[in-house]
């Protein structure tokens, strides 16, 4: 079409729409036309936008400025729903050189946003021979263009005058992780955002693990390695409009009568039975393990304190550590294709950044920018961190924030934000020397800090025990039965199971559902608090069995429960998550019979704090005793009972290793110790 054509058809679509002439007419910097409207009045000048949009949105501009006062400002048009036409979407992977320089829409989740920043779109130049005025055009990707010679003949040094600038941003887009297939890898593309789409109305909506769909303008710019150019180009899309998309579970469409039977399964009191058959089927046993996971996809209820303002997670994090091969890691990653949002991050190859997000400075514009981690992206999810043991402590210690308050602080150079992470934590570890010890005890081979330990709501143990022929035919007939269908029939039970795409609708509307706490369920969960809680009559004599973050760990996972059947949290999802949580301490928290939460509040059980209390009071006694204070560790031995002398004295284990450690007693020479 000729230019002339396209904007005469352009103001006849203007005036043919009163809400778009007025609008036109105003002092706004922009107007946004429906897609789908637009397209139903001409399909000529639709399929010209799509095959030639920067020539076709200036004459569009080039006729609103007609209909204008010339003291108004420059007006941009942007189109909007053009995403709910299948044929102009196309996912990152996909684009071609075909591609390049036609109107597209491109959905993902933002990885990287950049500070908003001035661009130079023009120069102009004054020629000091003739004061011949020069105006150059400039490319964002390059450094400063200046004229070459002027109209005069002069060459080179000419003073430069003014500038047209305006605002930028740079953001990455990624591809979603459910949108590939295998082992694909997510692509990315730049997106380029200017005028009104950098405005703080719009800003608030894209922030950093966002879902968004761009539409825009596909182009392409030389590749710089090194500040060194390459034949190679990197594609890019220059925004036009800029749509935020809800979550990605919200685009499943849920119909009546996908809800009716919701609720019918919802009813069953064997739907979490239904729940455990499904959920990894090819992984032997497990059932309390696996039911503590089903729980943590449908979370308790997240809120605020309207005094304090402090938000209250309802997400669940849970821990699993053990030998290797025994399917951590397999159980975490079946929740894949059940989770909301889902991402999966190594140990080994994690860093602080790769989980929460880091500061990056943009080559091309030379600000900082944010780049979001597994944790952001994952918001409203879950992520896998698997191999947790391999990261080195610095990194793990940025979980810190986000297990507990949700959020991501980020406060360096220019930038200073908070950013949502509301993320529920499956970490997989191996013990602290890969395989378990029986000799010692459960908590000492888990690697970590006690404070990181401590906001786990459950611990999982997997401990490969040999030598039971039952167990291991069971659990390798399992295995074969998995790859097979064929074999092991006819000791396969029928069991009823539910169908994957049916379970994520199904998490999906309960997890809209609000389940309440009435006073009656309050009270029972604080009843068994105060319970075990009263079996400690002196805390330095016996063991600790629960604190308030056990409590607090009771109510989410009851209100999951509560979730799952649709209803308001009752005596029974009360029992459940009672039983997961002391099934989840049984191991890691026992000590002489008796759970002791001390151990993973902080690392060291109420008996062995007991032992230590002692051999302080000992040393201090005996140093009074013994000629200059020091004292044969032989004789402070002697004041304890035999199965009591490993943990005094026990290498580097050993509480009289630590205290000299810690500077309260040194070692005189050998076999003998003395107080500071």
């Amino acid at each position: 079409m000729e230019v002339k054509e396209i904007i005469s058809e352009f103001i006849e679509y203007i005036e043919s729409d009163n809400y778009l002439k007025v609008k036109a007419k105003t002092k706004l910097d922009h107007i946004v036309i429906d897609f789908k409207d637009f397209i139903s009045f001409n399909k000529e000048l639709t399929e010209e936008l799509i095959d030639n949009p920067e020539d076709t949105l200036k004459a569009f501009e080039l006729a609103l400025e007609d209909m204008r006062d010339k003291e108004q400002p420059k007006i941009r048009i942007r189109f909007k729903n053009i995403d709910e036409i299948e044929s102009t979407k196309i996912r990152i992977r996909d684009i071609r050189v075909k591609h390049q320089n036609k109107f597209y829409v491109v959905t993902g989740t933002i990885k990287f946003i950049s500070e908003v920043y001035p661009e130079v779109l023009l120069r102009k130049f004054e020629c000091p021979v003739c004061g011949n005025i020069i105006n150059v055009l400039q490319n964002r990707f390059e450094g400063i263009k200046e004229p070459s010679r002027c109209g005069c003949g002069r060459k080179g040094k000419f003073t430069r005058i003014s500038e047209d600038m305006v605002d930028s941003q740079r953001m990455i887009i990624e591809e979603e992780l459910e949108s590939l297939e295998g082992n694909q890898q997510p692509n990315r593309i730049d997106a380029i955002l200017q005028y009104g789409l950098t405005s703080k109305d719009i800003e608030k909506f894209n922030t950093l693990g966002s879902r968004v769909a761009i539409t825009g303008i596909i182009k392409t710019r030389t590749k710089i390695v090194k500040n060194i150019k390459t034949n190679e180009l990197e594609k890019y899309i220059e925004a036009n409009y800029i749509k935020a998309l809800d979550e990605k579970y919200k685009e499943i469409d849920i119909t009546i009568n996908d809800i009716k039977q919701i609720e019918k399964y919802s009813k069953r009191k064997d739907f979490m039975d239904i729940c455990v058959n499904s959920f990894a089927p090819h992984i032997a046993g497990y059932d309390e393990i696996k039911k503590a996971i089903i729980l943590q996809l449908y979370s308790g209820v997240s809120s605020i304190d309207e005094r304090s303002r402090k938000k209250n997670r309802g997400d669940i994090h849970i821990l699993l550590v053990g030998d290797p091969s025994t399917g951590k890691t397999q159980l975490a990653k079946a929740t894949e294709p059940i989770a909301l949002k889902y991402r999966y991050s190594s140990g080994a190859r994690s860093s602080k950044a790769g989980l929460t997000v880091t500061m990056v400075k943009d080559e091309f514009s030379n600000t900082w920018g944010l780049e979001a981690g597994a944790l952001v992206l994952a918001n409203k999810g879950i992520a896998i961190l698997d191999e947790f043991d391999k990261m080195v402590d610095q990194d793990r210690q940025a979980l810190h924030e986000q297990m507990e308050s949700q959020t991501i602080t980020i406060d360096k150079a220019t930038i200073h934000t908070t950013l949502n992470a509301q993320t529920s934590i499956l970490a997989c570890a191996n013990w602290k020397d890969s395989r378990f010890n029986p000799n010692a005890d459960v908590y000492s081979q888990i690697d970590f800090p006690d404070s990181l330990i401590s906001r786990f709501d459950l611990y999982f143990t997997f401990i490969d025990r040999a030598g039971n022929e039952e167990v291991d035919t069971n659990v390798m007939r399992h295995v074969l039965r998995a790859r097979a269908n064929h074999l092991y029939k006819d000791e396969k039970k029928d069991k009823e199971t539910i169908d994957y795409d049916f379970w994520k609708k199904h998490i999906i509307h309960c997890k809209s559902f609000n389940p309440k706490l009435s006073q009656k369920i309050a009270d029972q969960i604080v009843d068994y608090y105060v319970k075990i809680r009263s079996k400690v009559k002196n805390q330095t004599q016996t063991t600790i069995p629960i604190t308030a973050r056990q409590g607090e760990a009771i109510q989410r996972l009851s209100e999951a429960s509560a979730r799952m059947h649709l209803r308001n949290v009752t005596e029974e999802d009360v029992n459940t998550a009672i039983n997961t949580i002391q099934y989840s301490l049984r191991d890691v928290a026992f000590d002489s019979g008796n759970i002791d939460i001390d151990i993973i509040e902080t690392g060291t059980s109420t008996k062995k704090r007991n032992i230590i209390y002692r051999v302080r009071e000992k040393i201090s006694e005996l140093g009074k005793r013994f000629k200059d204070g020091i004292i044969p560790i032989d004789d402070l031995l002697m004041d304890f009972d035999e199965n009591q002398h490993k943990d005094i004295y026990n290498g580097s284990d050993g509480i009289i290793d630590k205290m000299m450690r810690n500077g309260d007693i040194y070692e005189p020479r050998k076999g003998f110790v003395k107080e500071l």
